[in-house]
């Protein structure tokens, strides 16, 4: 609705979306970088400031011939730096080659674009480590504003390089 909450229970399909426009004419490979992925403010469980994110990621894009989906529960990772190589190698696993005078815009249409989707589903439904508890807690941080607000940051970048 009008509000743009985050707390269990919501998602956000195709939160980021990457298509490209065009009709190159030569073969091109198209891949995808993730390198300035971050996680902001504090992603934390409990009082003792343990690292907790209930979020679960998923990476959708072309690999070789294949649409694929990464999925990525992120209340099993020890630290943002492992999310952040956890989302920086699906986005890097996503490439493709095209042929020549393919048109890029409808490749993305038909679901060869990279997408990246989040949830934070409810306790106990897809998240192993997920707690009440812990979700309570974070949300507490976020709601004490400033620099505690728990924010992802997943910048994308394509590059579309010409096939000799």
């Amino acid at each position: 609705g009008e509000y743009k909450v985050i707390a269990p229970g919501t998602k956000k399909d195709n939160a980021a979306m990457v298509t490209l426009s065009g009709q190159p004419e030569v073969s091109v490979k198209v891949t995808y970088s993730a390198d300035t992925f971050s996680l902001t403010g504090k992603w934390e469980g409990d009082e003792n400031g343990t690292f907790y994110c209930p979020l679960i990621i998923k990476v959708t894009g072309k690999v070789g011939d294949t649409v694929t989906t990464e999925t990525i529960n992120c209340a099993e990772k020890n630290s943002a730096a492992d999310i952040q190589t956890a989302v920086q190698n699906a986005v890097a696993a996503c490439s493709a080659t095209y042929a020549p005078n393919t048109d890029l815009s409808t490749a993305a249409v038909a679901g060869e674009g990279l997408k990246i989707s989040w949830e934070w589903p409810f306790e106990g439904t897809a998240n192993p480590g997920q707690t009440d508890a812990k979700d309570t807690y974070l949300g507490n941080q976020a709601a004490a504003g400033g620099l505690n607000v728990p924010a992802i940051h997943i910048p994308v970048t394509a590059t579309v390089t010409q096939i000799d």
